[in-house]
Parts: C-alpha cells; structure tokens; sequence
C-alpha cells in the first residue's frame, strides 16, 4: 500500500491546482484563460484510467499518445467553430496538463492492480488447496492436452462460476469479520479451498486471472463423469458456504481439440443448479475413466 500512497497524493495535488490555476496570476492583471473542456477532460481521463483495465494495458507513451490526439481534437473543434485567437502559451499549458494527469493517472491505475494481484496470492494462500493461476498451469494443460491426443483419451474442462448473489448472502459471516472490500476475495479463497478438497487426485484446479471463475482440467474423463464431478462440486460449495455455481463442462475431443477452444465452449455453457437438491454423489463414482 506504501507503493500507492505517493502517486495518489501526487494525483490529489495536480487536480488540486489543476482547477486552481486559472485564479493564479502570471501577469500584473492577466488571469490564465484555459478552455473550457480541459477540466471535463482531466476527470475523463483519471476516472478511464482508473476503471477500464484498456488503459493500465497501454504502453506509457500510447496512453499519453491516445489523450494528447483526444485533446487536439476537441481543440481543433474550439477553433473550428469559434473565431478564437490562437495562444501558444495557453496551448503549451494544456498540453503539459493532459500529459501529467495521463501520466498520474495510469500509474496509481497500475499500482492498484499490482495491489489487488497482490491481495489476491495473499488471500488464496490462506487457505488449503491446490488451486493456480492460469499461467503456473500453462505447462500442466500442455501435457494433458498432448497426452490425451497421443493416447486418444478423454479430457474435460469444466468451467466454474459462483453466484454474485448468492456469495453475498452466503458469506454474511464472512462480511462480519473483514472489511467490505476483501470479502469477496475471502469468498473466492473459500470456494477455492472446498473446489481443492473435492475435485479428484489427477484433475488440475486453476483460478481464472480478472474473473470470478475456476476452470477445472480433468484428465481422462468422459462428459458423462464430468457432470458426475460437476454435481458433487456444486454439492460441496452449496453445502459448505451456501454458494451457488454455475458450470459448463466441454470435453476433447467431441466438443474442441485446443484447450482455448474447450475453455470457451464450457463458458458459454454456463448453467446454474436447478432449485431442487442436487444428488449426493459417491465419490467412486467420480474417478477418472480407466480405458
């Protein structure tokens, strides 16, 4: 959090004399004029770059490129329809305006996410489990996915969503004991360490990056076995946490043959437990196909 505090007390002070400025004399009568659309597009361009992702993703020098034509844009537009004199001065101003607040803006913007990446390892190593991000499983889907062609064996991806609704009020004590902003995470470790728990030896369990979702690998697994593994899960989260999950499930190679292509047909086969009880399935009853 240290990393964060001087950028955003930077941010505060630029927007501080920022809308100041034009009270600050630099001549004996002369008050600076700046134009009028330069303080809406100061708010645009901190509040974009704090909430959409886009631009934390841009390079330093194309996000500022990206504000600096965005501005001369609607400068153009100033003196299209208005027979204004031009100050280079003023201009000068501006563009050092738009360039600092592209440039503070993107950086608290990066630092809270290296912040939230940050909470998140800190929450899912909190509890048990064996739950990885998609990157430490890259090598790992390779493998499975290279065996299942060379040997011609089944393979299922099963992708998993808990209910935003039902988190919140399935984890009322969970928002009891941490502060607002952590309980989601809290939640998501919890669901992780009941997944880790009831997902089979072989299967890999892998927390999607940005989402709130799991994607489960299982080697050797049929779609019929998947929904058996799939309605246990859905069981254990239910029963745990009063969690709802949706789930879609896609197999190799009936459904796709690359594990992009299975991750996104099981996302787009989504589908929440029915209201009725899900069966309590056996455990034996779920391990990988022997063929």
């Amino acid at each position: 959090m240290r990393s964060v505090k001087i950028p955003l007390i930077m941010l505060f002070l630029y927007v501080s004399i920022v809308f100041n400025v034009e009270t600050l004399s630099f001549y004996s009568n002369n008050v600076l004029e700046l134009h009028q659309f330069l303080d809406p597009l100061i708010v645009v361009i901190i509040v974009t770059s704090l909430l959409l992702r886009i631009f934390r993703r841009l390079h330093g020098y194309a996000n500022l490129a990206f504000w600096l034509i965005v501005y001369f844009g609607l400068w153009f537009f100033v003196y299209k329809s208005q027979s204004l004199q031009i100050n280079l001065l003023v201009t000068l101003i501006e563009v050092i305006f738009v360039s600092v607040a592209a440039f503070l803006s993107r950086d608290v913007a990066v630092r809270l996410d290296q912040v939230e990446s940050t909470l998140d390892k800190l929450v899912f190593a909190s509890f048990r489990g064996r739950t990885m991000s998609m990157d430490e499983a890259a090598e790992e889907i390779k493998t499975e996915l290279l065996r299942s062609r060379r040997y011609q064996r089944a393979l299922a991806v099963l992708v998993l969503e808990p209910d935003a609704i039902s988190i919140d009020n399935g984890m009322v004590a969970t928002v009891e004991e941490i502060q607002n902003n952590l309980a989601r995470r809290y939640a998501m470790g919890k669901i992780s360490e009941v997944i880790s728990a009831t997902a089979r030896r072989p299967d890999l369990v892998i927390k999607q990056e940005q989402t709130d979702r799991f994607v489960i690998l299982c080697p050797e697994t049929s779609a019929a076995s998947s929904d058996i593994l799939r309605q246990r899960i859905q069981n254990a989260v239910k029963t745990n946490l009063g969690v709802s999950m949706s789930v879609g499930v896609a197999s190799f190679p009936d459904d796709a043959l690359t594990f992009e292509e299975l991750l996104h047909k099981a996302s787009s086969k989504l589908v929440s437990p029915s209201p009725s009880a899900l069966p309590v399935v056996p455990l034996d009853d779920a391990e990988p196909d022997k063929t």
